[in-house]
């Protein structure tokens, strides 16, 4: 099931980054080869929807990163009116 959340910081040299939940809860790591596309790299505060992995160590990490655009926003806007 797909989370939302917005990006906490991303560090293109170290490949690495950290993306807050919308629905709360500790920010989840990600990595480089984590985001679906990486034509822009993200920046912070830029919402993203992501799937959760927990690794073998036990921790949670967010994987299949994706922008979200204006369109995906109100498109769930909508969804969440009809519920």
């Amino acid at each position: 099931m797909t989370e939302y959340g917005s990006i906490t910081s991303f560090d293109s040299s170290a490949g690495r980054g950290t993306i807050t939940p919308e629905k709360g809860g500790d920010a989840l790591s990600f990595r480089t080869s984590d985001l679906a596309v990486m034509s822009v790299a993200p920046v912070a505060e830029q919402r993203y929807g992501y799937d959760v992995r927990k690794a073998g160590d036990g921790k949670t990490y967010a994987i299949n990163l994706r922008q979200q655009s204006k369109v995906d926003t109100h498109k769930e806007q909508a969804e969440a009116q009809k519920a």
